[in-house]
């Protein structure tokens, strides 16, 4: 999109030939008037491809001007002229100190979690199989880890891929899919999926102003719920970082504010039931069910209204 234009400094053009073919050393292309070097790429099918990749990155809202110009071998000589203008997308680059402690997951194998790490399921049991190629079996039963690469063989790949528009950089990295990540994939199996993922503890006792920072894919799909919380006490209290649902189940009042009780205790028959795996007791039925928090009015600015079948 010439409006929304993605901040890494790139170009690429084809150029085909035809009764006449390319003169190469015509070639030339500038970016904002100034002169760049390209690389052109001869295809065997008569295609030439003319690429540029500058350093860094455009600035967000930046606008700029490449000009391409070339021509043939034929005689007489025909000449081009290309002229691309693009305005950057506004997006967002955080800086962000060294992380006391970071996890991606590509160190660690398929189907298993950092040390300390645990995943709780109560999802109906569908398929008793381990298959790591169905998506439907058992080691997806809850959160899991598995290589992007092989989530991309999953039905709902494109929609829960999607790549953040604008675009967010972390230090000057883009952040995107890659490598290993922590997966719940519930679309895969259509029905009832109830999965929570418990961190190791962590000694913070020595730092002050500590920040949790988390790169997700999340998507909403009408009546899911997501969320993240802490603890201070090794699990036996727990604090609000997020509460993600559809913005069409948070109840407000008269006045437009959320209530909280109404949003995380009315029940609900479009959302996940499970099974204590410990008590048998039927969990769920609202979404309060799946927090650890207390639920109070003070949980209002940690609510999240997110739209159905999107990243938003």
């Amino acid at each position: 999109d010439a409006k929304y234009a993605d901040p890494e400094v790139a170009f690429t053009a084809l150029i085909r030939n035809g009764s006449t073919a390319l003169n190469p050393e015509s070639l030339k292309l500038t970016l904002d008037g100034k002169a760049v070097k390209s690389e052109i790429t001869a295809g065997d099918d008569g295609i030439n491809t003319v690429t540029f990749v500058g350093e860094g990155l455009f600035e967000p809202g930046s606008s700029h001007k490449f000009n391409l110009e070339f021509s043939d071998d034929g005689d007489p000589v025909t000449a081009e002229a290309v002229k691309v203008e693009f305005d950057v997308a506004n997006y967002r680059q955080i800086e962000m100190p060294e992380p006391l402690y970071f996890e991606n997951f590509d160190g660690v194998e398929e189907f298993e979690l950092p040390e300390d790490w645990e995943v709780v399921n109560l999802s109906q049991e569908l398929n008793i199989e381990l298959d790591p190629d169905d998506f439907t079996s058992a080691y997806y039963e809850g959160w899991a880890n598995i290589s992007v690469n092989r989530w991309s063989n999953s039905a709902y790949w494109a929609e829960k891929s999607t790549r953040p528009a604008p675009p967010l950089f972390v230090n000057g990295t883009r952040q995107a899919l890659d490598g290993n990540a922590l997966v719940a994939d519930s679309a895969s199996r259509d029905g009832q999926f109830i999965t929570f993922l418990y961190t190791a503890d962590y000694d913070l006792s020595k730092h002050n102003d500590v920040h949790l920072a988390f790169y997700s894919h999340y998507a909403q799909n009408q009546d899911s719920f997501g969320s993240v919380e802490y603890s201070l006490d090794q699990g036996e209290t727990w604090l609000p970082v997020v509460y993600m649902l559809d913005r069409a189940d948070i109840v407000k009042d008269a006045d437009g504010k959320v209530d909280v009780i109404a949003t995380m205790e009315n029940p609900h028959t479009d959302i996940a039931v499970g099974y204590d795996p410990d008590t048998f007791e039927e969990v769920g039925g609202f979404f309060g069910a799946y927090i650890g928090a207390e639920i109070t009015e003070e949980l209002a600015p940690y609510i999240s209204g997110r739209i159905d079948d999107n990243q938003t």
